[in-house]
């Protein structure tokens, strides 16, 4: 988003972000509903911005947009998974190791660096 900001000629700037509060230890079926909840909330910001860019006639954000909506649906589907597979674990040790196991084999994205914008 911020590349697609930048070559339309825009300045991004990037604001400092506090560390949420939580209670000091979670059960892994409580972190997986906390991940669900957050990646729930950035869908509604994805889909309140691509409406924002289709009511102003923004159809050059559009493609930009779709790949974020993409995204979300991915998301919310990994948390959506992890909760079915954490009901049929429970609180067994050796099935959140196997799980453990899983996650960690699964690819890491890569990121890529963001953009120096300033002096």
């Amino acid at each position: 988003m911020m590349k697609f900001l930048t070559d339309k000629g825009n300045e991004v700037r990037l604001e400092a972000l506090q560390p949420a509060t939580f209670k000091k230890h979670l059960t892994a079926m409580e972190s997986s509903e906390l991940g669900l909840k957050a990646e729930e909330e950035q869908t509604g910001r994805v889909h309140a911005l691509y409406e924002r860019a289709r009511a102003s006639k923004a159809y050059d954000l559009e493609n930009t947009m779709a790949f974020f909506v993409k995204e979300q649906i991915e998301e919310e589907s990994n948390f959506t998974d992890l909760q079915q597979k954490l009901k049929i674990i429970g609180s067994s040790p050796e099935g959140l190791l196997a799980l453990d196991r899983e996650l960690l084999a699964r690819p890491v994205p890569v990121v890529q660096p963001l953009p120096v914008i300033g002096p």
